[in-house]
């Protein structure tokens, strides 16, 4: 029978191999992963934002080496920028017109946040 020890070991060795291996992309590194799904909701976004179907994207900046932070946008003769700012990609540089500033949007998600911190201690009041 394997001791707690050897347990432990087996399941940390199991579970660092579950862990999508970085890759290098424009310069940076980051989780494999997160730079697929962040491509895909950008896609998604920019799609609409810049009435193109036919996108291309640069990593333009990540953060703590694993997560995509600014990616900009080319396509139809458009560019954007979109930050990743309180877990939505947000637009955020050339072609933004009239979207917030990263600023703008930060303090909004902070706003919502505050206001949803609120509301949860409101209602553990009131049982």
């Amino acid at each position: 029978m394997l001791s707690r020890v050897s347990m432990l070991l087996v399941l940390a060795g199991l579970s660092a191999g579950c862990r999508p291996a970085p890759i290098v992309v424009e310069g940076h590194e980051v989780d494999a992963r997160r730079w697929e799904l962040s491509q895909e909701q950008i896609r998604n976004r920019a799609r609409f934002d810049l009435e193109c179907q036919d996108l291309t994207l640069t990593l333009l900046n990540s953060e703590a080496r694993t997560y995509p932070r600014d990616v900009g946008v080319e396509g139809c003769g458009k560019r954007m920028v979109y930050t990743m700012i309180g877990g939505s990609w947000i637009p955020t540089g050339p072609g933004a017109g009239a979207g917030p500033s990263a600023a703008d949007a930060q303090q909004q998600v902070q706003r919502a946040r505050d206001a949803a911190r609120h509301q949860r201690r409101m209602q553990q009041q009131s049982q």
